[in-house]
């Protein structure tokens, strides 16, 4: 609905999983009770004032510059309650354009299912909620045209019921300075996240290019940050090319990597896994599913896509690797002379198809997936299929 200035979208959303027996083990793995439940799903409410707009929504958002995987936020995760006010357009200035959001939401835990940061096991967790506040910038200079940079920072902390009245102690708590030692946490229940991104785009090429590197944890300061850059981090590197095969057909090259697996310096420092905290143990959870990059607690991915597209018309082929957890289960067994567990890599092999019958749009995707060391677990190599099927009918 659409009156003057205000929208209105309701778009609720019923849904009924399963939970059958799997194989799991003492590391990964759980059967929960299946899930029955009917939310508010992609809907919000909206007031345009010029350029800037404020409003209330359970929509899922999607931020940086990646296709497969984001480092902060994707729908991964069941959307959640939250107020938003930002730029509904790039605000131009003479530096450049500016795009601005700020959300602050409700994050909710289940406490009967599993926790994907916690390798699918159900965890001791308080009853509480936990409040999330968001601040994503974009910018795009004057002087260096089809170039974007931007830079998305999160901070969680259990929700209060008589917060600070200073809106930067909590309400707007991402706009806090960027080191910690200005305003120390350090002994406080308080996570943030943080990453920086830059996509490149080459028109006349019909082709892009984008990194987005992130902290699971905020530095010292200024002397931190560069001594040991890579604590804690995460990083997404992507590749997008369109070949115009005739006036209305092309292929479609996509390539996208994706690493949240510690570097070595966890040997000096440990810093977990991406995603996981110290302090508040649901971690950047909401109902116990990962905001961020659905690919897996601690994974890293790689991504190879090429497809034929022409007008409703989609074929095409797809290839995923999957590194599960690489260095976590290692340091268990670091000191171990036969070199620890060995590595569970998934190879998945797929292929996607759209078409259009009369008024109907049909999409399949379809994939098999090769598990080798299933669950760390050596010369355990397991197989299996995933089909997803849908319907859209348009008039």
């Amino acid at each position: 609905m659409h009156w003057r200035n205000i929208h209105l979208t309701l778009r609720p959303e019923y849904f009924r999983t399963a939970s059958d027996q799997y194989e799991t083990s003492a590391e990964w793995g759980q059967v929960n009770p299946s899930v029955n439940k009917l939310i508010l799903g992609q809907s919000n409410i909206r007031i345009d004032l010029g350029p800037i707009s404020l409003g209330l929504s359970s929509q899922n958002l999607w931020l940086g510059p990646g296709i497969y995987s984001s480092l902060l936020m994707s729908n991964n995760a069941q959307g959640f309650n939250y107020f938003s006010a930002g730029t509904n357009r790039p605000l131009k200035t003479l530096f450049g354009s500016f795009e601005i959001s700020i959300i602050g939401g409700t994050l909710t835990t289940n406490s009967k299912q599993g926790f994907e940061n916690k390798n699918l096991k159900t965890a001791k967790v308080g009853s509480y909620t936990r409040y999330l506040n968001l601040l994503s910038i974009t910018y795009s200079p004057v002087f260096f045209k089809n170039l974007y940079i931007g830079a998305n920072r999160a901070f969680i902390l259990p929700t209060q019921n008589n917060p600070s009245k200073k809106l930067t102690d909590y309400y707007l708590i991402a706009t806090k300075p960027l080191f910690r030692n200005v305003y120390q946490d350090n002994t406080a229940a308080i996570d943030q996240i943080i990453s920086g991104f830059a996509k490149y785009v080459f028109p006349k090429e019909n082709a892009e290019i984008y990194f987005e590197y992130g902290w699971n944890d905020g530095s010292s300061n200024l002397r931190d940050l560069t001594l040991d850059n890579s604590h804690s981090s995460a990083s997404i590197l992507g590749i997008k090319k369109i070949q115009p095969l005739s006036k209305n057909s092309f292929l479609n090259f996509q390539f996208e990597g994706t690493r949240m697996a510690q570097t070595p310096s966890y040997l000096q420092r440990d810093a977990a896994n991406w995603y996981m905290h110290g302090t508040i143990t649901d971690g950047y959870t909401n109902e116990n599913q990962i905001i961020g990059a659905g690919s897996g607690f601690g994974n890293n991915l790689q991504t190879f896509e090429i497809s034929w597209n022409k007008s409703w018309t989609k074929y095409g082929i797809k290839f995923q690797h999957i590194a599960h957890d690489p260095l976590g289960f290692k340091m268990i067994d670091l000191l171990n002379p036969n070199g620890g567990l060995p590595n569970w890599d998934d190879y998945a092999y797929g292929i996607n198809i759209k078409q259009k019958y009369r008024n109907i749009l049909f999409n399949l995707n379809l994939e098999w997936v090769n598990s080798k060391n299933y669950l760390w677990q050596n010369k355990n190599n397991i197989s299996n299929m995933y089909i997803f099927f849908n319907t859209i009918y348009l008039w």
